[in-house]
């Protein structure tokens, strides 16, 4: 099958679609870029199939774009950096809420708190895996073990009634993590753009970085 590569016809012979884009993975890590898009003609592939692609000889084209790494990584990260100054903002606003006795006010605006937490830690988790940095590593250690028991701190008062504990958790430890994670978050964003261009990264099959989505009021 015909590979396309940023709109380039590479010269190999692919019959399967397995071989195709293992062929357009290896030229495009040669120079120090991901595949970030695959199309075979013309339709998107299922990540399913791109984990596990198909063996079996077949027609057809395969479309593939790349990025810089390091480029989409710390674009990436930058824009999580601008969710958690949402997200600080978001928690402050929930703790006055919780002060001023507005209870369901306070408790209407916590899932989308913690829906946010969890997408900036998806798309922190995304970048370091290209990056190889596991999350046991620095910098990464400290901040994702503090988070997981602020968080766990919230829904233990959400399911107690604590709401004096409820206010101390939003208002307190939840901005403090999210003014480490953001110190984090650019400290990564700068070693991915120092790096990028080479081919310095571990390369999942379809990895690339979660885009963060605005944190919800």
């Amino acid at each position: 099958m015909r590979v396309l590569l940023d709109g380039v016809l590479l010269n190999v012979q692919t019959p399967s679609l397995a071989e195709a884009l293992a062929a357009a993975r290896a030229q495009a890590e040669s120079t120090g870029r991901i595949v970030i898009d695959a199309q075979l003609d013309q339709r998107p592939i299922a990540d399913e199939i791109l984990a596990s692609p198909p063996t079996l000889p077949t027609d057809g084209e395969l479309a593939c774009l790349t990025a810089d790494p390091g480029e989409l990584v710390h674009d990436a990260l930058m824009g999580v950096a601008e969710l958690l100054v949402e997200t600080k903002a978001d928690h402050r606003a929930s703790a006055d809420l919780l002060a001023a006795g507005k209870l369901e006010d306070a408790l209407a605006r916590l899932p989308a708190a913690l829906r946010t937490w969890e997408t900036v830690r998806q798309s922190v988790g995304d970048a370091a895996a290209i990056l190889g940095l596991s999350p046991e590593s620095p910098p990464l250690v400290g901040p994702v073990g503090e988070l997981a028991g602020g968080l766990a701190e919230v829904k233990r008062c959400f399911s107690a009634k604590d709401w004096a504990g409820l206010s101390d958790a939003v208002g307190e430890d939840l901005i403090l993590q999210a003014d480490r994670w953001r110190m984090m978050v650019l400290e990564l964003a700068e070693h991915a753009r120092a790096i990028r261009g080479a081919n310095r990264y571990a390369v999942h099959p379809t990895a690339h970085p979660t885009q963060p989505a605005a944190a919800e009021s």
